[in-house]
């Protein structure tokens, strides 16, 4: 489309080309694209199951290997905690005050004494000339809740889920941040010392620095180690516009200036892509245990750290082998062998009848990407994405993290595939974005383009499209080389709703 002065000025201070607004116009009219599901990845058939005697290997492998290596751990924490908090919102709006009950939240108040926050509660009710038991022996549960949400109270609504109290201990509570904090101690370590990357929005960066400066040097001196923070945000040159889901028309603001909306969490890549560390852990904000469940967790990252350690040796001796080209048939088949059996990688069986270059250049493609290894928990029917092949645009088979909203449920043999995935995606990483030369990959070039995510949204009453990127861990990875693990469910224990940090993994 044709943009004035006025909208040509306005993306070019946003960090956009009229180029680049122009092909998100056009994605969302053509609307969104379902990828063609094959199967999903399972045991021995795309996910890699460790036997104790790998494990074993792995683990010691990084703890011997890991200080010959930069290392950081990446977490999303951006988010605002609008969704935890529905169901105390939802009670606010039905509670009748000439009838005063707990009817629909009786969980939240059969539980207070066990979150982390309530002692903090205890000391504003304090301020108000309450007690608790007070104020529930008069019924003014709606107090509790306002004060609970609001900015005269904890005022927990305005906060990012990472700087919410998650888990009582007999001196206070953590909150998400500090967990990530005393979790990455055990792996996240180089010769640098302990390195956390969170990516944050602008207006919490005041929040997140006065909680830092409160607690951090307490933790060096407790764990006796160097801890380094750094931040970034989401660039605004990976917003995306929206349009009215009717007219189809650009949605403005009051002043006719193009609306530029958050491009999910896609956008992180650009994030992911400024760091410089070869090793990389990834794991959500709410995906934290306290001190007496995390052993599963550490053990296993540091097993996923010693396979990706593994793979990335192996990897590069492949790679030199290939650029060399001194290379027997049997030598080849070998290497195709070793990448389907030991790392699950998808190898249709005709690639063992092409040529001896068709096989280097096959195997050089595969090998010389950003590599990934997945952990994948068995599939207890939590929403959300899991492992699936599909066909990359060129045809071949390849091994990728699929969400529901990527696929045609309406389509029967495509429900069916999804509907019989084994295993889900709990978002636990540990990538190498270097080559086998110690060059850094461009990850921006690695970005399946045509997994973006189209929803429906609304804007002043009207229905709109929003668009958000290939996501972090779905289409933005999506030419990576990628390879899944089995790993137990106790190291999967997310909090999206408040009512999850009474689950056994958060509350003793």
């Amino acid at each position: 489309m044709e943009f004035t002065k006025k909208d040509i000025d306005h993306i070019t201070n946003h960090g956009l080309t009229t180029e680049e607004v122009n092909r998100q116009i056009e994605i969302l009219k053509s609307g969104m694209k379902f990828v063609e599901l094959l199967r999903p990845a399972t045991i021995n058939n795309g996910i890699i199951e460790l036997n104790d005697d790998k494990k074993f290997y792995y683990k010691n492998k990084f703890e011997k290997d890991q200080y010959f290596y930069t290392i950081t751990k990446f977490v999303p924490a951006s988010g605002a905690a609008t969704r935890m908090f529905k169901a105390l919102y939802q009670y606010l709006d039905n509670f009748d005050k000439d009838y005063p009950s707990t009817k629909g939240l009786e969980w939240f108040f059969d539980n207070i004494k066990k979150f982390a926050f309530f002692e903090d509660l205890e000391n504003v009710l304090a301020t108000q000339g309450y007690n608790y038991e007070q104020v529930i022996e008069e019924k003014k549960f709606d107090l509790i809740v306002h004060l609970v949400l609001d900015k005269e109270g904890l005022n927990l609504q305005a906060k990012p889920k990472a700087l919410l109290p998650f888990h009582k201990y007999t001196y206070g509570y953590r909150t998400a941040l500090e967990e990530h904090i005393v979790e990455g101690i055990h792996y996240a370590k180089d010769n640098n010392g302990v390195n956390i990357h969170f990516t944050i929005s602008p207006e919490h960066e005041q929040m997140f620095n006065e909680l830092l400066n409160r607690i951090l040097d307490s933790y060096k001196k407790q764990y006796d180690t160097e801890i380094n923070i750094t931040y970034s945000f989401q660039k605004p040159s990976t917003d995306t516009v929206a349009l009215y889901k009717d007219s189809l028309e650009l949605v403005r603001d009051e002043m006719n200036n193009i609306i530029f909306r958050p491009g999910g969490h896609g956008a992180l890549i650009e994030n992911l892509n400024d760091l410089n560390e070869e090793i990389i852990f990834i794991k959500n904000i709410d995906n934290v245990v306290p001190d007496n469940r995390k052993d599963d967790t550490i053990e296993y990252k540091k097993i996923l750290g010693g396979l990706l350690m593994d793979v990335v040796e192996q990897v590069q001796s492949f790679l030199i082998m290939l650029e060399d080209a001194n290379l027997s048939e049997m030598d080849l088949d070998e290497m195709l062998n070793y990448c389907k059996n030991e790392w699950q990688q998808p190898i249709d069986d005709y690639i063992f009848s092409l040529d001896k270059m068709e096989k280097i250049d096959y195997l050089f493609s595969l090998l010389n990407r950003p590599i990934r290894i997945a952990g994948m928990v068995k599939n207890t029917g939590a929403p959300g994405g899991g492992p699936f092949i599909i066909n990359d645009e060129n045809g071949d088979e390849s091994l990728q993290i699929i969400e529901s909203a990527q696929v045609n449920i309406n389509d029967s043999s495509q429900k069916n595939i999804w509907d019989s995935s084994t295993h889900f995606n709990p978002v636990d990483i540990v990538c190498y974005p270097y080559n086998y030369m110690g060059e850094k990959f461009n990850l921006l070039d690695y970005i399946m383009e045509d997994t973006y995510f189209i929803s429906d949204k609304s804007f002043k009453g009207k229905e709109i499209l929003a668009l958000e990127h290939p996501g972090l861990w779905n289409g933005a990875m999506g030419y990576w080389l990628t390879i899944f693990v089995d790993v137990p469910l106790t190291t999967f224990n997310p909090v999206k709703e408040l009512k999850d940090l009474l689950n056994e993994g958060h509350c003793s």
